[in-house]
């Protein structure tokens, strides 16, 4: 069995099981970064590079990697070993049902995001956007003449900043009101 730690955050360690025991307290006291649930959910099981090749040449390769929302740590870790694999497929699934983990938006997909403009005029126009097939808001644009004498609204990169902001803010609205109800609820 062979685990390689390839990055560990700044911390350096004299043993495998030393490194690992330092991620899982690291794991155990701050919040993964969601932005790398897009990256494989932190966990890549066959893990191989590009030309299909297991990762550092171990077979059979489940490999770590992520960040921390509120340090920056990275880590990579490449094992075949089944007690090294264990320990932190459980400390990162723990970490990820944390409050502070949980209250961070999601990554945002600019697939699914649907910007559909409505021209009233050659001067006035709304947006509404979709994101996932749900409505987020229709908002004014504002249409303004460019330099070849065309009206144009703002461009899709605007209403991508639009959405992600919005979407932030109800979801970390949404998850405080839940906290909030669940305090509230009497003890079982």
């Amino acid at each position: 069995m062979t685990t390689i730690v390839l990055s560990n955050g700044h911390l350096r360690s004299e043993t495998v099981e030393a490194a690992i025991d330092a991620l899982i307290e690291m794991l155990n006291d701050h919040p993964l970064n969601r932005l790398f649930e897009k990256y494989g959910d932190f966990v890549e099981r066959d893990a191989r590079n590009l030309r299909g090749e297991w990762l550092e040449g171990v077979e059979n390769a489940v490999s770590f990697f992520g960040n921390f929302f509120d340090r920056s740590h990275v880590f990579i870790i490449v094992s075949n070993d089944a007690h090294h694999v264990e320990r932190l497929c459980a400390a990162i699934a723990a970490n990820r049902q944390r409050p502070d983990y949980l209250r961070q938006p999601p990554p945002y997909d600019p697939a699914k995001l649907v910007i559909e403009r409505k021209r009233f005029s050659t001067t006035q126009g709304e947006v509404l956007l979709t994101y996932d097939g749900q409505r987020i808001e229709q908002y004014g644009d504002t249409i303004r003449l460019d330099g070849r004498g065309n009206y144009e609204g703002h461009d899709d990169h605007y209403w991508h900043n639009i959405a992600k902001r919005d979407l932030a803010r109800r979801h970390v609205e949404a998850f405080d009101r839940s906290m909030t109800a669940s305090e509230a609820l009497p003890p079982t």
